[in-house]
C-alpha cells in the first residue's frame, strides 16, 4: 500500500507451486527477490520456515528472507530475519 500511495509500481507477488508450497509475498527489488512469510502466531515455530526453505532450494536464492509474526521481538535464525508485524515498514 505504501508503494501504491507513493506512485511506485507493484513489486509484491504471491507464489504457489502445484504441490502446495507457497510464499505469501515475494518482493522484487531490481531483480533481487526477497521471500516473506506471514504468520499470526506469537511464538516462532520451525514449521514456519518450511515454505521459505523450499523456495530457496528450488530458486537458488540465498538472499535474506523474512518472517512476519504476531510476536514482539525481532530475531534472526540463520539467513531468515524474524520481524514483529509492527515492523513491516522495514521490508520496503
Amino acid at each position: 500500500k505504501g508503494r501504491f500511495n507513493n506512485g511506485l509500481s507493484n513489486n509484491c507477488y504471491y507464489w504457489r507451486d502445484k504441490t502446495g508450497y507457497e510464499i505469501d509475498c515475494i518482493i522484487d527489488k531490481a531483480g533481487s527477490l526477497t521471500a516473506v512469510e506471514i504468520k499470526s502466531g506469537k511464538t516462532i515455530n520451525t514449521d514456519y520456515f518450511t515454505n521459505i526453505n523450499y523456495w530457496k532450494s528450488i530458486s537458488g536464492n540465498k538472499n535474506k528472507s523474512y518472517l512476519l509474526y504476531g510476536g514482539t521481538e525481532q530475531q534472526q535464525l540463520k539467513e531468515n530475519i524474524i520481524l514483529p508485524w509492527q515492523n513491516t515498514f522495514k521490508l520496503v
